[in-house]
């Protein structure tokens, strides 16, 4: 059995009515059963992120205006996870004001890294929101404690939003995207303290709103998904451009394997995903309006140093709608030539599907899907094991 958390999004207008909570599923990757295994009472702000440590042991997850922990322990008889009630991370500095934080990632070394959202490019009300990052760390001398140990700012205030982040894999660097001011931020990681510095900030395509973004295995190749562009752009991350990354190409996200759409308005793309042995790179277009299917793009690289070679496939998602192919999760695990993702999915009754990538025949299917009932559910997955 592999167990994964699924939690609920505060976009729906029905959040606002009951508090928000983390979904659990089980998913069997022999009998593709996907079960709903339990409820935990989420923190009281919004979740729209989830991330584990490194250990396993505690999950992390945005909270309105701050963040959440969770320690994990395991059912003694059918080894479910069981989370603890939630605890409440205050955020400090500019970003104690935020309303929204929206993405959380973990380092190997027990340091967590979020964003505080300051609203999209569509003309969203920044004036009570921060634009900024925060590090989060252990509370020297307790057991499973954190506290907030910086909070730095991307932009002037109100004039960016900051939206997705990623670690390089030898976690020196950390890579933002603002979708606000169209840049790329670097931030140089020290190890030690688990804090960042400014490394650097690059301009990207202007109007094209960098929405995600993620980093090869190798660390040559940074990759970003842009919202209103519908494109995947690719940048070399690689020896003194690490600190500095430099633009090479972009793929678009809406043409290919048959896909033409004349109507690019009615998309905007979504996440972007390595898989850990670096051979694949997935993308997805979700629906803004319309009631037509969003798609999955999956590109073939080089698992030397993380450049595209090809696109292997572009995929209807198999519903219609808003928010449709959203921020899946790939599986850091792999079955043979089988690789998983979880699609958590905010249309209808909420739910999750699960989606397996036959790296054989180049098709990437759906296996299992449960419908939870609840429309505030679902805006995030991670995999547990």
């Amino acid at each position: 059995m592999v167990g994964q958390i699924a939690a609920r999004t505060p976009w729906s207008p029905v959040e606002a009515l009951s508090p928000p909570t983390i979904y659990s599923f089980a998913f069997d990757d022999v009998t593709n059963e996907l079960s709903h295994i339990g409820n935990f009472s989420g923190a009281t702000g919004p979740t729209i992120w989830l991330a584990f440590s490194h250990d396993k042991k505690t999950l992390f997850s945005t909270n309105g205006g701050g963040w959440a922990s969770y320690d994990i322990t395991r059912d003694a008889i059918t080894k479910h996870p069981i989370l603890s009630p939630p605890t409440t991370i205050p955020s400090t500095g500019p970003c104690q004001n935020s309303t929204t934080t929206n993405q959380i990632i973990t380092s190997s070394n027990g340091f967590i890294y979020g964003i505080h959202y300051g609203g999209g490019p569509k003309g969203a009300d920044t004036t009570s929101r921060s634009n900024c990052g925060e590090v989060l760390g252990p509370i020297r001398g307790s057991k499973g404690n954190f506290q907030s140990i910086q909070a730095f700012e991307y932009g002037l205030p109100f004039n960016s939003s900051a939206h997705g982040l990623a670690l390089s894999p030898n976690e020196k660097w950390l890579y933002s995207v603002d979708m606000r001011s169209d840049a790329l931020y670097t931030h140089s990681v020290d190890r030690k303290t688990g804090k960042v510095a400014l490394a650097s900030r690059v301009d990207t395509e202007l109007g094209a709103h960098p929405r995600h973004v993620a980093v090869h295995s190798s660390g040559k190749r940074v990759y970003i998904v842009n919202e209103a562009a519908n494109t995947l752009s690719v940048w070399s991350s690689e020896g003194k451009n690490a600190s500095k990354p430099v633009w090479e190409e972009e793929w678009d996200l809406l043409s290919g394997f048959g896909h033409e759409v004349k109507n690019r308005t009615q998309f905007w793309s979504s996440e972007v995903q390595v898989d850990p042995k670096g051979e694949f790179v997935f993308a997805s277009t979700r629906v803004y309006e319309g009631d037509i299917p969003g798609y999955y793009s999956v590109y073939k690289v080089n698992k030397k140093d993380g450049k595209i070679e090809s696109l292997l496939t572009r995929q209807e998602t198999k519903l219609k709608g808003q928010e449709v192919a959203h921020q899946f999760k790939v599986a850091k695990w792999r079955k043979g030539h089988y690789i998983y993702l979880a699609n958590p999915r905010i249309a209808g009754m909420g739910g999750l599907e699960i989606l397996r990538w036959d790296s054989r025949n180049n098709k990437l299917e759906s296996v299992a899907d449960f419908t939870l009932g609840d429309k505030g559910c679902c805006s995030a997955a991670d995999w547990l094991d």
